[in-house]
């Protein structure tokens, strides 16, 4: 969100631990793994949203190595 001094902050924060195959994910996929879950977790505000959202990432190599390499992409389930 940018804020009235121009600079942008984050409006959410999710903390999750890793279960012990999540640990051996390389680093992109984890990235992406924390993305689908904050994604899960707000899906009801983002649906309702009025205006369009961005994902921002500190590495950049998340999505690029994604869409590239699609057989390392995490499988993420919910328990049933």
């Amino acid at each position: 969100m940018r804020c009235e001094d121009e600079k942008w902050r984050p409006v959410a924060f999710i903390s999750k631990l890793l279960n012990k195959v999540e640990r051996n994910y390389e680093i992109h996929n984890r990235e992406m793994l924390a993305i689908i879950r904050c994604l899960d977790e707000w899906r009801h505000l983002l649906e309702g949203a009025q205006s369009k959202f961005e994902i921002w990432s500190v590495s950049q190599t998340s999505f690029g190595h994604i869409s590239t390499n699609s057989s390392t992409i995490p499988t993420v389930s919910k328990p049933a």
